[in-house]
């Protein structure tokens, strides 16, 4: 995937212009144009306009990756979770299953996207 085209792509059916991106991921605005026409970027600078995309960037390479194609916002869902909609430890039957814990450092900034990441 190049993926100055998709951000490209997605930009334009958002609606969302160059002025409006650099402003959010503190560019200017020909740096955004330049970043457009590169195959890589950097992970950091694709979070970045994801999050002005409102998309979640991993799933999209993910789908690429598996040769599906990438919702548009309209066809996304929304789901909303509750936390009756997780199950607790106690409650998962654990007969020849023995329960790990993992202890994963993640910086602020970037729990809520890790945590989707995890649950999607």
């Amino acid at each position: 995937m190049h993926i100055g085209n998709f951000l490209s792509g997605e930009l334009k059916k958002q609606r969302i212009t160059i002025a409006e991106v650099a402003k959010a991921v503190n560019k200017s605005d020909t740096g955004v144009r330049k970043d457009l026409e590169k195959d890589s970027l950097h992970q950091s600078v694709i979070e970045a306009y994801a999050k002005v995309l409102g998309m979640n960037i991993y799933r999209v390479l993910a789908e690429d990756y598996e040769g599906n194609s990438y919702p548009t916002p309209e066809e996304r869902p929304h789901p909303e979770v509750s936390d009756q909609d997780v199950p607790s430890l106690q409650s998962i039957p654990t007969k020849g299953i023995e329960v790990l814990s993992v202890n994963i450092a993640v910086p602020s900034d970037k729990q809520e996207a890790f945590l989707k990441l995890l649950m999607s």
